[in-house]
């Protein structure tokens, strides 16, 4: 199997390069420059001209890094609405009952809970998190 065909021959994620974001192993390189330099029309040609340090192999595998990523990425039309009007919790959930979702603001249920218990809560009870709250963000949960 080549790199191209399992991106984790040749992707890393260390929060000690690049801040945590996927880069090419040994090249501190990040998938998400490799993929807009492509998006903006630079060819893998270019790309290897201008990186040395990389191989084919390794925009190859960028790419099927960021295809793994979105395969997994769920939209929810409803809510980004609400995330996108930055309503507080309270109202977001108010917009959403009022759209028929079956939405509970964790700051009027419980507002003690760890975040930890949030996503326990949330996984046993079968919700989806919407969090408007920064520094929730350790805590990802893929389907």
């Amino acid at each position: 199997m080549s790199e191209a065909e399992d991106w984790r021959c040749g992707i890393t994620v260390d929060p000690e390069i690049l801040a945590g974001k996927p880069v090419v192993k040994g090249a501190r390189v990040a998938v998400e420059h490799i993929v807009e330099l492509l998006a903006n029309g630079w060819t893998i040609e270019g790309v290897l001209e201008n990186y040395p340090q990389l191989k084919r192999e390794d925009v190859l595998a960028a790419l099927k890094y960021a295809a793994e990523v979105l395969k997994e990425e769920r939209v929810h039309p409803l809510l980004d609405q609400a995330l996108s009007r930055r309503e507080s919790a309270p109202q977001g959930r108010r917009g959403l009952e009022g759209k028929g979702v079956d939405a509970v603001s964790v700051t009027e249920l419980s507002p003690g809970l760890k975040d930890r218990e949030v996503l326990d809560l949330a996984g046993r009870e079968g919700r989806i998190i919407v969090a408007f709250d920064k520094d929730f963000g350790e805590l990802v949960v893929r389907e």
